[in-house]
């Protein structure tokens, strides 16, 4: 078991050379990128977990646009997963997922694969329902990560490939 810890160095020394994190003491980092929703399109975890668990009324379409291995490894119960839309394919996926869903749909995206600041894949998913029409479109805040935000909280969650 001696290379696992060595993995996990190589792993986030590469993450550091090709900028996908960046030490929060580092001088010149970039600026939080701008955010393409108002803070009334923003869904807290609790406030989710507890209209997701509700009896009664409808309930939004959650959807996953983080990396498939994090999905996977657990993701909130009934999710239907998109793919990460920071790239074009999973952009892709994202639109043939809404395309027959009526603009008004309650949808609730998100990622929670790295810090909310961070997240490469919320920002695109979100621009790319506002330009497809959805009008009711929220993000859900995952302040650190999902594990963290949502599954160290207890709320639902289901394993596996799940909802496509």
């Amino acid at each position: 078991m001696r290379s696992q810890p060595r993995t996990w160095l190589t792993i986030l020394a590469a993450a550091l050379l090709i900028g996908i994190l960046t030490p929060a003491s580092s001088a010149g980092a970039p600026a939080p990128p701008t955010d393409p929703w108002a803070a009334s399109q923003v869904v807290q975890p609790a406030a989710l977990a507890h209209a997701l668990a509700a009896k009664a009324g409808a309930k939004p379409l959650v959807i996953c646009v983080g990396f498939s291995v994090l999905y996977q490894g657990g993701h909130i119960a009934g999710a239907r997963y998109a793919g990460p839309a920071s790239s074009a394919a999973g952009r892709a996926a994202l639109r043939r997922l809404v395309q027959p869903l009526p603009r008004g749909k309650a949808i609730v995206l998100y990622c929670g694969c790295c810090p909310w600041a961070m997240c490469p894949n919320i920002r695109p998913a979100f621009s790319l329902l506002k330009r497809l029409g959805f009008t009711n479109v929220k993000v859900l805040h995952m302040a650190q990560n999902f594990r963290t935000d949502w599954g160290a909280r207890g709320y639902a969650m289901q394993h596996g490939a799940g909802s496509r």
